[in-house]
């Protein structure tokens, strides 16, 4: 299976595999992609909202113009109508390469443990630390030992 993205552009999403070509609205020589999702060929990876491990890469091969689009106005029984067309600017981009940016660090020395293997083994030591409670009694001894001011003098 190839791996997979779906990135957005121009305020839109797109699902690329690499070597695609995309279409997008407006958006010139920009460095880096929101990805949203990502497959590897074995897991999936979906963002809260944008992986930040994952990168695209996109090669500005093009410009065109999009298809027109018609808009109309009419006002019956008044001879009026009126008729106008647009056309988006679209950039032409080709993906390059999609990779995570974990695949190339390497953890010397360091492993990661699961929880499940620190239940099962007991010879993981787990250090927890206890923070001292104090209880409404408490606070209110320490206010009642200190004098005020008036009762100083």
């Amino acid at each position: 299976m190839n791996k997979y993205a779906v990135i957005q552009l121009g305020g839109r999403q797109y699902s690329i595999h690499e070597g695609d070509t995309v279409e997008s609205v407006g958006i010139i020589g920009k460095q880096s992609v929101p990805v949203l999702f990502y497959f590897d060929g074995e897991k999936n990876h979906i963002g809260n909202p944008v992986l930040k491990d994952i990168e695209v890469k996109l090669e500005l091969t093009g410009h065109k113009l999009s298809r027109k689009i018609m808009v109309s106005r009419f006002k019956s029984k008044s001879r009026y109508r009126k008729k106008r067309g647009s056309r988006e600017h679209l950039n032409i981009y080709k993906v390059i390469k999609i990779h995570n940016l974990n695949d190339k660090k390497e953890i010397k020395g360091k492993e990661e443990i699961s929880k499940d293997t620190i239940k099962n083994d007991k010879s993981i030591e787990v250090k927890t630390k206890k923070l001292p409670v104090k209880s409404k009694i408490q606070k209110t001894a320490k206010k009642s030992t200190k004098l005020s001011k008036k009762e100083k003098k």
